[in-house]
């Protein structure tokens, strides 16, 4: 009778499945130096720098451009005071001038903005 069957009767421990044992990562392997535990052990994560990435614009400055909607008229000034953009027609919800200084009081630096770039302000 084997060893194992004799504790089965006697009612000592059954041998139950034990799962393999998974592989241990390379960077918790330990070496000579001891075990990975410490702080002063740990890897240290490499800095990897990012290229600076150029904005992409869909649109070229010649290009015409249909905004509507612009509430303030703040998209349409920066499109013709930071990319050149000569063609640009703007919309607004309000009916008039006035109303559209009442809703938004900074919208007259932005319709100088636009009037300075030879854009029509109607």
């Amino acid at each position: 009778m084997g060893k194992n069957k004799r504790q089965r009767l006697a009612g000592g421990p059954s041998k139950k499945y034990k799962a393999p044992a998974k592989p241990i990562p390379k960077h918790l392997k330990t070496g000579a130096k001891g075990p990975a535990t410490t702080a002063a052990a740990a890897p240290v994560k490499k800095v990897v720098s990012q290229k600076k990435q150029v904005p992409i614009i869909p649109f070229a400055p010649a290009d015409r451009i249909l905004l509507i909607g612009d509430g303030d008229l703040s998209f349409a000034s920066s499109l013709v005071s930071a990319h050149g953009c000569a063609h640009v027609v703007a919309t607004v919800q309000e009916k008039n001038r006035k109303e559209l200084e009442e809703k938004y009081p900074h919208v007259g630096a932005n319709i100088t903005v636009l009037e300075e770039k030879e854009q029509k302000v109607v």
